[in-house]
């Protein structure tokens, strides 16, 4: 395993510094709608992509290299020509490549999007397969071919686009549904109809990452999203980030924009502030708490008859959560 292990991670770290990608691509129509972070590369309008200069000076590079061709001097044969020209790897790292997180309602989900020559690539997982002694075993339908390495991966391609999807986080997702679900996307069914998305792409540098807050309706249940949007009075979907790197030899330039909805725009900070400090979320958002063992003072506050102390307590009905938060819409209307 370490020495397929050792193969994989060569030609991956090889991947990185030769890829490039156009603006325009239809793998984002195999980007499900429901993504809610996105990794482009796109070394397409610098050298830095195809300087291998930095590859050949690292150290640890150069000796995952001889490791390499300890283990099988074709395959890193294989991997020198591949830093000559991406596309002899089969995969097309003259093109471009997204790396993605979405939901599907299930379990959270990382995906990953990259052309290929199929004859080629075939030819090369042959050689891996041999070289490394290891069977993969493949299964094929409807023209596309995929194996399941691992209980939480698939990875399947047809004659010209490599998927690979992994659960995150969760169980519950049938992974060769997912492949074939992502793979025959409609247009609708995909981030290529969302306007923000399209404007992240027009803008599109040499390293570039796009989010969007719709990720809290996937992470959390939407009665706790309508709870925090009460609370703190703005709504939380539709917001988005964009960040660009624009990558040069000796330095980097990052470029970072955030898209706001109306109630983001319109919000009164002061009491949006004061509402997280008061119900204590501002702390969780910036991580303060209290070291109970560095600042409580025991002593100070020891109660003889803590032994009788009953913490237990119950819960509210639904009578009463619904009075709190009439009673807290009030004391806004008050404030208003």
């Amino acid at each position: 395993m370490k020495r397929q292990l050792t193969i994989i991670l060569a030609l991956l770290i090889a991947a990185a510094f030769l890829w490039s990608c156009s603006k325009t691509s239809d793998k984002i129509n195999h980007i499900p709608k429901e993504t809610f972070a996105v990794l482009m590369v796109d070394g397409s309008q610098h050298d830095f992509a195809k300087n291998t200069d930095m590859l050949k000076e690292n150290e640890d590079y150069e000796e995952m290299m001889e490791e390499v061709k300890q283990i099988s001097e074709k395959l890193y044969d294989l991997l020198q020509d591949v830093m000559e020209d991406p596309t002899k790897s089969g995969m097309l790292l003259n093109k471009d490549m997204y790396v993605y997180g979405y939901s599907n309602d299930k379990d959270i989900l990382v995906a990953a999007n990259i052309g290929i020559k199929q004859k080629v690539f075939e030819e090369n997982l042959e050689l891996l397969s041999k070289e490394l002694e290891f069977e993969l075993e493949m299964e094929e339908k409807d023209g596309i071919k995929y194996t399941m390495p691992d209980n939480d991966v698939i990875i399947g391609y047809s004659k010209d686009l490599l998927l690979f999807v992994a659960i995150a986080e969760g169980y519950n997702t049938d992974l060769e549904k997912e492949l074939f679900r992502l793979f025959n996307l409609k247009k609708d069914e995909s981030i290529a109809g969302n306007k923000d998305f399209k404007e992240f792409s027009k803008n599109c540098k040499d390293v570039n990452f796009w989010i969007s807050s719709n990720v809290a309706e996937d992470v959390t249940d939407a009665e706790s999203i309508s709870m925090i949007e009460k609370l703190i009075g703005i709504e939380i979907s539709e917001n988005y980030g964009h960040i660009h790197f624009d990558a040069g030899k000796s330095e980097w330039i990052m470029t970072l924009k955030l898209r706001f909805n109306e109630s983001v725009q319109e919000a009164d900070w002061n009491k949006v502030i004061k509402n997280l400090e008061e119900f204590g979320l501002l702390d969780e958002l910036f991580g303060r708490s209290q070291s109970w063992e560095d600042e409580y003072n025991y002593e100070e506050d020891w109660d003889e008859d803590w032994e009788d102390y009953d913490d237990s307590y119950e819960e509210m009905t639904d009578e009463e959560w619904e009075e709190f938060f009439e009673e807290f819409e009030e004391e806004v209307e008050e404030e208003k």
